[in-house]
């Protein structure tokens, strides 16, 4: 996984951040251990449309940000 917010290359993050969680999850399903994930509030970009977890309050300001998002709309 990458934590740095100021990647912006999106394929790069893309397949470390999203395809990796994904991938991740899945193993974890697949044998029945706890899968805890824990999001970013990056997701809700500057927070313009408030901090509550509505599609509405998300905006995702960078690729890092988007991929999170991606995530915790798969799960």
């Amino acid at each position: 996984a990458c934590a740095d917010t100021m990647e912006y290359n999106g394929k790069y993050m893309m397949k470390n951040n999203y395809e990796g969680s994904k991938n991740l999850f899945h193993y974890c399903q697949d044998r029945r251990i706890p899968f805890i994930y824990a999001s970013s509030a990056s997701t809700y970009g500057n927070g313009t449309h408030g901090f509550v977890e509505t599609p509405e309050a998300e905006e995702a300001l960078n690729p890092y940000a988007y991929s999170k998002l991606l995530f915790d709309r798969y799960v």
